[in-house]
């Protein structure tokens, strides 16, 4: 049987997680708000470059050497992923795939942003070709 001064040790301890873990949530519920007010501050362009793209594949006459179809040579892999690990197997799955998608293509190369992503395919023997961290 725990003493009373052990319980009062733990039930102190439980609180002091408790006002943690709410601080946590708050200051995540912030980054949700920005990042959801850029969302919607970026939208309007997304819709107009959607509509611009789709009145260039309705004319289908452009003609520029970027456009033309050629023989793949190599593939470019862009993997975002966090630089903390706060995210469960998130960036874990995002490297998998990553590396799945590397193993069927050309000459893979790697451009990373974020320090977990980097950390692990810095593992493997993928060629990379730059690597960011990530700016918050």
């Amino acid at each position: 049987m725990a003493t009373l001064r052990q319980l009062k040790d733990r039930v102190r301890s439980l609180k002091n997680t408790q006002q943690i873990t709410r601080a946590m949530k708050m200051v995540a519920g912030a980054k949700i708000r920005r990042a959801e007010a850029a969302m919607r501050a970026a939208r309007p362009y997304a819709q107009a470059i959607g509509a611009c793209l789709g009145e260039l594949a309705k004319t289908g006459g452009a003609r520029h050497p970027l456009l033309e179809r050629r023989e793949v040579q190599s593939s470019g892999i862009l993997l975002m992923t966090a630089d903390k690990g706060l995210a469960g197997a998130f960036n874990s799955n995002l490297v998998r795939a990553a590396l799945s998608i590397a193993r069927e293509a050309q000459r893979p190369r790697f451009y990373l942003v974020g320090t977990k992503g980097r950390v692990q395919v810095r593992n493997t023997t993928q060629v990379i070709e730059a690597d960011w961290p990530l700016q918050s």
